[in-house]
């Protein structure tokens, strides 16, 4: 009869801490977009970034993909060079 008691006594703590933990609202972690540009949030409560439209280019030094609205420009030998960021346009060397 002590058995099931004591089993009885564990169950009853075990859910009295599971169920308090549940009930305190988690910290939201920071995520390195939370500051970036004007942000919205959605129906659900999600931050969410705008999104850029329009044609997307390749950075001609680094390789990454961009929006046309963000593109730094350059021109080289008459021909007109798009980059990602000003560090890559300085970083750029004529082969």
């Amino acid at each position: 009869m002590s058995t099931i008691l004591f089993i009885g006594v564990l169950i009853a703590i075990t859910y009295a801490l599971t169920s308090s933990s549940k009930a305190e609202k988690p910290k939201k972690k920071k995520t390195m977009f939370e500051n970036f540009g004007s942000s919205t949030q959605s129906s659900s409560g999600q931050r969410s970034l705008p999104v850029d439209k329009g044609e997307m280019l390749r950075c001609h030094n680094c390789g990454a993909f961009f929006p046309e609205s963000r593109a730094v420009r350059t021109e080289v030998q008459d021909l007109e060079l798009h980059f990602c960021s000003q560090n890559c346009k300085v970083n750029f060397r004529v082969p």
